[in-house]
């Protein structure tokens, strides 16, 4: 019976969150362009953000201090049930998403793919959009990540793969906010990847004039105080400050895999540089001003305490992460008995 009523609810919710995707916080008219394999969005409100997490690591659940842990599904759903009251937002991550590390020890691999795959599949459903994929989303290789990507509504926003072919994706997202312009890149520093792997993705600095002359090609005018240039980077803080010297152009870089948590914006010239912690312990946004529009502080970040998850009435997340636990404490004793088994056949043939 109560399967049954929290059934019920998390489809009314998933169904009301769809809706509201399409119609009122992130649900623009969607147009595409294939020549540029790029997607654009129009915004119908008057307020509109970009609203953003990373490094995430696998985590469901609020961890951190004992008393007053941060984070967790129940929590992320709240705030986006009370931000898409207020304004229309992209939702976005960039990357260390699905997995705790860039490496998956064989012994636990059932249970955190488990995870993995159920993390993304909430944070899908809560109304995440795009993801630029960092080092631990490769963790169980590039098959996994395609097979997550294939039950998802979500898209990878990636614009410097070497091969375009590698994995689906989008190359470059515009948005039409008013009069404004925002365009939008997805990029992957190599050397944040392990070795075997850095040659899926181009050097930033070798494909972003390539990439400033495809976005001229599809109406970007640095010289335009009504266009912005945003960059979703999984690279680092101190590769980040070396693209924003290098392109001064750039309005805005959303960062991610040093967790340099930024309380305002690191500024390099005109350019402004954020992350947030880990395990969405924070929520980032940024703001973007439209016609007639100036914010003082342009970013901000919402802390993911217990209370944000009461913003969602009968919030069904919380049954949902519990569901993952018991499921994932069944596997995880599953791989114990198998590794103990393993270790004593070892032991016996030492």
């Amino acid at each position: 019976m109560i399967k049954n009523i929290f059934q019920k609810n998390i489809k009314r919710w998933i169904l009301g969150s769809t809706l509201t995707l399409s119609l009122a916080s992130c649900g623009f008219l969607i147009g595409l362009d294939k020549k540029f394999n790029a997607e654009s969005l129009d915004i119908s409100k008057e307020h509109f953000s970009i609203v953003f997490s990373h490094s995430i690591s696998g985590e469901t659940h609020p961890c951190g201090c004992r008393h007053h842990p941060l984070g967790g599904l129940p929590q992320v759903a709240g705030i986006m049930e009370d931000l898409k009251k207020k304004k229309d937002f992209i939702y976005i991550d960039t990357g260390d998403m699905l997995f705790p590390s860039n490496i998956v020890p064989n012994h636990i691999q059932k249970s955190l793919a488990y995870s993995a795959e159920k993390l993304a599949l909430g944070l899908d459903k809560i109304g995440l959009q795009y993801m630029v994929p960092g080092d631990q989303d490769f963790a169980l290789g590039v098959g996994f990540l395609k097979e997550i990507l294939e039950k998802v509504k979500f898209k990878l926003l990636v614009s410097n793969f070497s091969d375009p072919k590698l994995i689906p994706h989008k190359k470059f997202l515009k948005i039409n906010f008013g009069k404004k312009k925002v365009f939008i890149l997805g990029v992957v520093d190599p050397q944040t990847m392990p070795s075997k792997m850095r040659s899926i993705f181009t050097p930033i600095q070798q494909v972003f004039p390539k990439l400033l002359k495809d976005l001229a090609d599809q109406g970007y005018e640095s010289s335009n105080k009504n266009h912005e240039l945003i960059v979703l980077s999984h690279s680092g803080m101190d590769a980040d400050e070396v693209l924003a010297k290098k392109h001064p152009q750039i309005n805005w870089i959303i960062g991610a895999h040093s967790q340099s948590f930024t309380n305002f914006p690191n500024e390099v010239g005109k350019t402004k540089l954020v992350q947030v912690l880990s395990k969405n312990h924070y929520i980032g946004e940024v703001m973007i001003a439209g016609e007639k529009q100036k914010f003082e502080e342009p970013f901000k970040y919402h802390e993911m305490r217990e209370q944000v998850s009461e913003l969602l009435k009968d919030n069904p997340w919380h049954k949902y992460i519990a569901d993952i636990k018991t499921e994932s404490e069944k596997i995880r004793e599953e791989e114990q008995k198998a590794f103990t088994s393993f270790s004593s056949e070892v032991k016996k043939l030492a």
